[in-house]
């Protein structure tokens, strides 16, 4: 978390040259990396240029005052968390409490003191530097937490997903395979790593003449209802089948349900589809 002072940009917004070269050499001598701007607009044009960790801001400044400069930084996503310390020869607590309120870290009272400027500038940088690495730190437990938690609800689903009686196989818009559950395994004799990847019509041939009407009730969003011979293949058993699309917002694929055996006897004329 320490920061470098020779890789610290520090902006400097003063009307008068003369500050601006006595906290430039202050500055530099500590190590630091000061920039200069003599006008509200160069320092706000600066801001964007360098992106500074830190603005020694003036007050009492022509066309546009500290307090606007400061209120106009604090508008804009990219430079609204870069600390700002008022240089000030007001020290009326109307004064202090206006630097605040617009949302200044700090003021210092002129005339500046060496020790002191670098004293305050040193301690918000740290300040500013520990609060962005808490920052990261919550962000990434936060990113660690979300992956966590999609895990085990990708394990609890999975396994309430082969607890159920039915054959369940997601597939995409495309109807390539992307779920094959364990009765899908059980009932077909085939394992999920070998048909994962692959198009419906070829795990389960039966399916290939349906393969349109399927993505078009995928397409529009309903149900795709029929019957299928088992998915075994044995000629003297057929299921009930569902197709489910799924949310427009997510794959927009679908799932297909398969019901254990429920009809038996002669092949039905429409085995696939009736709705």
């Amino acid at each position: 978390m320490n920061f470098r002072p020779q890789d610290t940009n520090i902006l400097i917004i003063d009307d008068d040259l003369h500050n601006c070269e006595i906290f430039y050499a202050y500055l530099k001598k500590a190590g630091f990396m000061p920039h200069i701007a003599s006008s509200a607009v160069e320092g706000l044009d600066k801001v964007q240029a360098i992106q500074p960790q830190l603005i020694l801001l003036d007050v009492k400044m022509p066309h546009m005052d500290g307090f606007e400069v400061c209120t106009e930084l604090k508008k804009d996503t990219s430079t609204k968390d870069i600390p700002v310390i008022f240089l000030t020869g007001l020290t009326d607590t109307k004064t202090m409490a206006k630097a605040f309120e617009v949302g200044a870290v700090d003021y210092i009272a002129k005339p500046v003191r060496r020790v002191e400027l670098i004293a305050r500038v040193t301690n918000h940088l740290e300040m500013y530097r520990y609060r962005h690495h808490l920052e990261e730190l919550v962000a990434q437990r936060t990113a660690e937490l979300q992956q966590h938690r999609e895990q085990l609800e990708a394990v609890v689903i999975e396994n309430i997903v082969n607890a159920i009686p039915s054959v369940l196989i997601s597939i995409d818009s495309e109807c390539l395979i992307t779920k094959w559950n364990r009765q899908a395994e059980q009932k077909t004799g085939i394992c999920a790593n070998e048909v994962i990847g692959k198009k419906l019509e070829e795990a389960l041939p039966y399916f290939s003449r349906h393969i349109d009407s399927i993505k078009g009730a995928i397409k529009e969003q309903r149900l795709f209802k029929g019957r299928a011979e088992h998915v075994k293949q044995d000629a003297a058993e057929y299921q009930d089948v569902i197709v489910y699309p799924l949310s427009a917002d997510s794959s927009g694929g679908a799932v297909i349900k398969i019901d254990p055996g429920i009809h038996h006897g002669m092949k039905e004329p429409e085995d696939i589809p009736y709705s």
